[in-house]
């Protein structure tokens, strides 16, 4: 026995239509805003409606038995089918013909699109999405909201529709959504990895190399933090290496007083000691020092001339020694103590030096008497 399709979309306390195998039932206007059983009524006025079966009859394009499948709420839907029995009209559509209808209408979708009916494909995708809520239908209207119309806040809604019944596209792209801040008050990457990584699952391409994409740039991330944090610690390094030469070389300068020295090497200087020691002069007339034991005068004269010549030559490498050393106005403690050395040696040696001469020239002056003496006997003999 043949089948007569008949559908009926109830919705806001309102009918929206009723569709007698996929064609829109005409004259609705009529009960459009009335209770349900008030449907099986004759009705009068501006539009005539003889009642829910005789127009039923009166439309219908074939004859047999009459499938009802109505889309409302479940309380309307009751009384829809109380009525249907009391009015023995036929029967309410089972499960597995409801999703038959709802495949039906993606059929016609795809029927329409080929024949290049835009606004019956259009329009077979809203009942099978709206109504009969299909992944696939629902996935299509967001893609044309967002592509085509451009509303995205729609479009969201239809791919958050989909994916929760588990359509990998528009798994997708409802991640795709969520990661861009697309009509969602704020990006939510980690909610749209979740959704790439259930499409992903399932074999969807373009999650699969969202998320690999995703993972080299994680590894590029971490590659250049470490970077960075090595480059970190050498800078640390070498700071910490530069502040403990500085504190050394702080340290080292503590140490030292630093203080300006000038030792002009013309300048005389005087001995500020006197010796406690047998003068030179003493010792040679005395004989108490065996250098000068058994010698003529004539030959210690010779001796402290030259004592005086080496003297001066150690007094003149001194003095070139200092010069060298102030050529630096500000030396260390130790180059000052180095200098005071050499001043106070050099300080000896001109008082030494002083000394000696004050022998020669007293040895020169008893070298003088004697050649007077010998002279004045030449003269008298």
């Amino acid at each position: 026995m043949n089948k007569v399709r008949v559908e009926v979309f109830y919705q806001d306390n309102a009918l929206q239509s009723i569709r007698i195998d996929h064609y829109e039932m005409e004259g609705l206007v009529a009960i459009e805003n009335k209770t349900i059983p008030e449907w099986f009524m004759p009705a009068s006025g501006r539009a005539s409606w003889k009642g829910l079966k005789e127009e039923l009859e009166s439309q219908s394009r074939k004859e047999g038995e009459l499938c009802f499948i109505f889309n409302g709420p479940e309380e309307e839907k009751a009384i829809f089918q109380k009525c249907i029995q009391e009015n023995k009209l036929g029967r309410m559509a089972d499960e597995l013909e409801i999703e038959e209808a709802a495949l039906e209408y993606l059929e016609i979708a795809q029927h329409c699109w080929q024949h290049g009916d835009d606004e019956g494909t259009l329009r077979a995708y809203e009942i099978a999405a709206k109504w009969y809520h299909m992944a696939e239908a629902e996935f299509v209207l967001g893609d044309y909201c967002e592509r085509v119309l451009g509303d995205n806040e729609n479009a969201v809604q239809w791919f958050r529709k989909a994916a929760k019944q588990g359509y990998t596209d528009a798994e997708y792209r409802y991640g795709k959504c969520l990661e861009n801040g697309t009509a969602v008050p704020e990006s939510k990457t980690d909610t749209a990895v979740s959704w790439y990584q259930k499409a992903a699952a399932q074999g969807q391409k373009d999650a699969a190399q969202e998320l690999e994409l995703r993972r080299q740039a994680q590894i590029e991330a971490e590659r250049r933090k470490q970077a960075e944090e090595a480059e970190r610690q050498r800078i640390a390094k070498e700071e910490a290496e530069r502040r403990r030469r500085a504190e050394e070389e702080a340290r080292a300068k503590k140490k030292e007083l630093i203080i300006p020295v000038n030792v002009p090497s013309s300048e005389t200087v005087e001995t500020p000691f006197k010796p406690d020691y047998i003068s030179l002069q003493k010792a040679a007339e005395t004989g108490r020092d065996k250098k000068y034991k058994n010698k003529t005068s004539l030959e210690k004269a010779a001796f402290w001339n030259e004592v005086a010549q080496n003297a001066k030559e150690s007094r003149q490498a001194v003095d070139k020694k200092a010069e060298e050393a102030c050529a630096n106005i500000w030396c260390s403690r130790k180059a000052q103590r180095e200098i005071r050395k050499s001043a106070a040696n050099t300080k000896m040696m001109t008082g030494t030096v002083q000394l000696v001469a004050e022998l020669v020239s007293s040895v020169y002056e008893s070298i003088g008497c004697e050649e007077e003496k010998m002279l004045e006997n030449m003269e008298i003999e």
